[in-house]
């Protein structure tokens, strides 16, 4: 008798053994699986790798280079919120061109050329057009946009002052004379946002049309993770260009437009080579078979673009925003946007005047924050896919701004601050990957493009016009930590008002976006059925 329970013990160990063996060797073989990098989409990550790379080069940057050469900060920051105001006309008018002509691979790479050669020229034309007539050296660190000009009232001071009170460590600032330099920068900075404005929505409109074409299964999240390291790469590399690389006569920031160059020629290779041999004229279920052709024609490209319907845009558009749902949904980005914009133009501000930040911290708090998307975009579908959809992710991006903002107010140390860019991975991370997932969900292929140019105006020009307006005057009149409480509660009880929403007026909705995607080899069309969410695995 007890050799029998003494054997049926054996047993049950060795079966418990088993599976537990089974279960660590499943896990394990899941992390090579999560690691594994497809070769097919490794273009796709260069070239979000290089478009925030060239992004990040040089507008971090670009306050001080202004300032630099001769510009007074309330010129500098009335020309930023100028191009701000461009990039909200032009991003959606560029969509609308895009998904009407279907000519996606020409004016993509047209577009970024033409942005290639107006930021480049900026320095040199700047040398040439300026009257130098005094050169201001060794000034005190302030980085910030329209806001800072706000807070120092610089409309009573001389554009010496002025640029003095704005500057940190910038060797030589050029005053010019006149007015000239101000109005031909004005003008080539709104020519720049005319060709900056449809770069990120075309690419991620590029990429969702990649990815359902994909023969394996991949997210959105794992491609977009690139353009976070590649940001934060720019900005280092552009900072140490800036203080290596010095020429007589020319702005202390010239050499930042050299990196910017590197990397956009970097680009213009890997575009060119995912567009090569890719048709993308023809737009999902236009395609047309052997079959459905008259006997005898050959299928070719020019019979299939004479039998492809005409694009639908308005229609479809004015249907997605007669629906409340989706009018919160991209109010919602907009004010996620004004909290991103408030984090990059007040934070530097607060930091110097709180903690007096070197510029070395500065940095390393936009590093952090960057980095930290690498954590979250690659696993941002499964999280997606926990919730049953993305509303919640993008309600827990407001969430992670508010908490964050309300630790500035009481931190007592720079690191504090430092440490909590770490939850800009779900304040901007988790979100944007939702906000890209559900956009594709309210888009058709008529309005692909178009509805990814509305969701970046939404979040970046939208989001940095009224941040650096009304961050600028909130700051000016609250000072640092009562105004990051402030924004703590607005962003908190929206994030509450949103959740409510959801919960209780929305379930239908939030119900048919717990998605399944079925890929058809043999059409190789992504089809979503009963309105499925993009959301898949893999790298």
């Amino acid at each position: 008798m007890s050799e029998s329970k003494s054997l049926q013990g054996e047993d049950k160990m060795v079966n418990d053994g088993e599976e537990s063996s089974t279960c660590c060797t499943s896990f394990k073989s899941k992390i090579p699986k999560m690691l594994k990098i497809d070769k097919g989409l490794i273009a796709v990550k260069f070239s979000f790798f290089f478009t925030y790379a060239a992004l990040g080069s040089y507008m971090p940057y670009f306050i001080v280079f202004l300032i630099s050469i001769g510009l007074s900060a309330t010129e500098a920051g009335f020309i930023i919120g100028l191009k701000t105001i461009v990039s909200l006309i032009t991003g959606l008018a560029w969509g609308v061109i895009v998904d009407k002509t279907g000519k996606m691979k020409i004016i993509h790479l047209v577009v970024f050329l033409c942005y290639i050669l107006v930021v480049f020229s900026l320095p040199w034309i700047a040398a040439i057009v300026s009257n130098p007539i005094t050169e201001v050296s060794n000034f005190n660190q302030t980085l910030n946009y329209t806001a800072y000009n706000q807070t120092h009232n610089f409309t009573t001071q001389s554009p010496t002052t002025q640029a003095a009170k704005a500057v940190n460590a910038i060797d030589t600032v050029v005053v010019s004379n006149g007015q000239e330099i101000f109005y031909v920068m004005t003008a080539i900075l709104c020519l720049v946002a005319v060709f900056e404005s449809p770069l990120q929505g075309i690419l991620d409109s590029l990429t969702c049309h990649i990815l359902s074409k994909h023969k394996r299964k991949a997210n959105y999240g794992m491609q977009r993770a690139f353009g976070g390291l590649g940001l934060a790469t720019g900005n280092l590399f552009a900072g140490f260009a800036a203080d290596l690389y010095s020429v007589e006569g020319m702005s202390a920031y010239t050499g930042i437009f050299y990196v910017f160059l590197f990397v956009g020629i970097s680009f213009m290779f890997v575009i060119v080579y995912i567009y090569h041999g890719r048709d993308m004229t023809l737009r999902d279920g236009d395609e047309v078979e052997l079959e459905q052709l008259d006997k005898g024609t050959i299928a070719t490209e020019e019979s299939a673009v004479k039998k492809r319907q005409k694009p639908e845009i308005m229609k479809p558009l004015i249907k997605v925003f007669s629906q409340l749902s989706n009018i919160l949904f991209f109010t919602t980005v907009g004010i996620i946007g004004f909290a991103h914009s408030i984090n990059y133009a007040i934070l530097y501000l607060y930091m110097a005047d709180d903690f007096q930040a070197s510029k070395s911290m500065m940095g390393l708090a936009t590093f952090v924050a960057c980095t930290s998307e690498l954590v979250i975009f690659p696993i941002s579908s499964k999280i997606i896919s926990f919730f049953k959809g993305p509303w919640i992710s993008v309600i827990i991006g407001l969430f992670a701004y508010s908490l964050r903002y309300i630790c500035y107010s009481y931190a007592q140390n720079i690191w504090i601050i430092i440490c909590l860019q770490s939850l800009h991975m779900f304040s901007f991370g988790l979100f944007w990957s939702a906000a890209v997932e559900h956009t594709r969900f309210l888009s058709t292929e008529d309005t692909l493009t178009t509805m990814f140019m509305i969701l970046n105006v939404a979040h970046t020009p939208l989001g940095n016009l009224i941040g650096n307006i009304m961050g600028g005057y909130l700051y000016d009149k609250y000072r640092g930590r009562v105004f990051f409480l402030g924004i703590a509660i607005l962003l908190g009880v929206w994030a509450f008002l949103m959740l409510f929403y959801n919960i209780f007026f929305n379930r239908s909705q939030y119900a048919n976006e717990k998605k399944v995607v079925i890929i058809d080899d043999s059409k190789d069309e992504l089809k979503a059925l009963n309105g499925d969410e993009i959301v898949a695995d893999g790298a």
